[in-house]
């Protein structure tokens, strides 16, 4: 009976990292970086600034929730075999941008200026770049390509 429910949760959990597996490898991280660093833009100027600015606004649940979603390339960049050191500074980026984004008012400062989902994008385009998985138009796609 016991091995029946290891191998049931073994199963369980096989099932659900190739879930999240394969949402991470569908993750537009384009159009994601630029929903949370630059959907919008402040008239009159070229200060632009997206959803991680607006939800940073609610103290504490906020800056999670963005955080959350920032994670979301990094994982993608992990699964694509991006190097330590440009994992590194990909996962530092987030990092700050959370840190510092927690900050009442100066946080909020901070994120419209510290575009983290931007850099990272850059990193990722770079080792796409690298490795010739850059996709039509010069968009970053996480899905495998042909052959692969």
């Amino acid at each position: 009976m016991r091995s029946e429910a290891r191998n049931w949760f073994s199963e369980f959990e096989n099932q659900r990292t190739r879930s999240l597996g394969s949402m991470i490898d569908r993750v537009d991280v384009e159009r994601l970086a630029s929903q949370l660093d630059d959907a919008f833009r402040v008239p009159g100027t070229n200060i632009r600034f997206g959803w991680d600015s607006i939800i940073g606004l609610v103290p504490g649940v906020g800056d999670a929730a963005t955080t959350l979603l920032a994670i979301a390339p990094v994982l993608a960049a992990y699964r694509e075999g991006v190097g330590r050191w440009t994992l590194a500074r990909m996962i530092g980026n987030v990092a700050l941008d959370a840190t510092l984004g927690a900050v009442p008012i100066l946080g909020d400062a901070f994120d419209l200026f510290f575009k983290a989902n931007r850099r990272n994008l850059r990193h990722l385009k770079r080792h796409r770049e690298k490795t010739g998985r850059l996709g039509p138009n010069g968009w970053v796609s996480t899905e495998q390509q042909p052959g692969e």
